[in-house]
């Protein structure tokens, strides 16, 4: 079974807020794209992880307004769930 991001497939937004001043956090992309000029092109591990079970891909959250970044996990779910966890993600 082949896992993808929801995030970097764009099938799914970042809406969480800035905990320093509340507005909307970017998403800036996978982590490791930030490692260096060849980071995009090498292999995709390098900020991904497994947590009790479940794979995620590690993304890089910023505040536009003041500067505040973190670091968030996106649970990796099958190519044919992608449309129903995006429909769960925007559920108000």
């Amino acid at each position: 079974m082949n896992l993808e991001c929801p995030l970097c497939n764009g099938m799914a937004q970042v809406r969480d807020r800035c905990p320093c001043c509340g507005h909307y956090l970017d998403d800036n992309g996978r982590i490791e794209d930030f490692f260096g000029p060849y980071a995009p092109y090498s292999e995709q591990d390098m900020g991904e992880t497994s947590v009790d079970g479940f794979d995620l891909c590690v993304h890089l959250l910023a505040c536009p307004e003041c500067g505040y970044d973190l670091r968030k996990g996106t649970m990796k779910v099958a190519e044919e769930e992608l449309v129903r966890f995006n429909n769960k993600l925007t559920q108000p």
